[in-house]
């Protein structure tokens, strides 16, 4: 679906509601989970996955993206551990089915839950791997998603050059290829730069930025993540009484 590939999460969610009735198609079910995912309703998500998950002979493209799915919302709980091995398990099966842009995705979501829990090892093994199945995919979207996840992990260790680096390059690429979710992504990412960098300023224009996405994407976790780093930004100001 076009909606999705754009990043048009809410618009998505609602099409695939009227979409979805009675015997869909095994690609519409995992992607509705994926959009239930993406716009807040993560248990729902999670039901979806694991009652899909029972079924015998799902083929491995949609087998690994109902597991990155609970991955995902794993993660979202606080639950990194159980996450990084959900993925794994996404991975291996992207892998064996030889489905290679699943697999770039599984492992981009590896990157970051595996980052909570090992950061070297994030930094090592998993980005080396991921880096050239994104390059033997050659998909401007997945590339974009590379550089904006690797930034996120790169701000986080302290490396801001570097992550400024990747996000310019996101950008670059999302400005020929759209994709409104990863352009909150990259402003959210911009945001993290700027503030660990105390340039309050530009740090306060990304989250609005970030926020204005949401209304088009529809993506809940960008939406949450804005609306705390403005309040970040109010407190640091001092207005406190704005940021509550």
């Amino acid at each position: 679906m076009s909606l999705v590939r754009h990043g048009k999460f809410g618009e998505a969610d609602r099409r695939l509601r009227d979409l979805i009735g009675g015997q869909a198609s095994a690609d519409l079910e995992v992607m509705r989970a994926e959009v239930l995912d993406r716009v807040g309703k993560p248990l729902e998500a999670a039901r979806l996955a694991e009652r899909a998950l029972r079924q015998a002979g799902l083929h491995p493209s949609i087998e690994s993206r109902y597991l990155t799915v609970l991955g995902n919302v794993e993660l979202e709980q606080g639950r990194a551990v159980e996450s990084v091995r959900r993925l794994q398990s996404s991975v291996l099966v992207a892998k064996q089915g030889k489905c290679i842009e699943q697999l770039c995705w599984a492992e981009l979501r590896l990157l970051t839950s595996i980052f909570e829990v090992s950061p070297s090892e994030a930094s090592t093994g998993v980005l080396r791997d991921v880096r050239k199945h994104v390059s033997q995919l050659g998909d401007p979207f997945v590339s974009a998603a590379l550089h904006v996840f690797v930034s996120e992990v790169e701000a986080k260790r302290g490396a801001f050059g570097t992550a400024a680096k990747h996000l310019r390059v996101a950008r670059s690429l999302l400005d020929r290829f759209e994709n409104i979710w990863l352009n909150g992504m990259t402003a959210i990412a911009d945001f993290c730069v700027a503030y660990l960098s105390s340039e309050l300023d530009t740090a306060h224009a990304h989250a609005q930025r970030a926020l204005h996405t949401v209304s088009t994407s529809g993506h809940a976790r960008t939406r949450l993540a804005a609306l705390i780093n403005l309040g970040h930004i109010y407190v640091k100001k001092g207005n406190s009484r704005i940021a509550t």
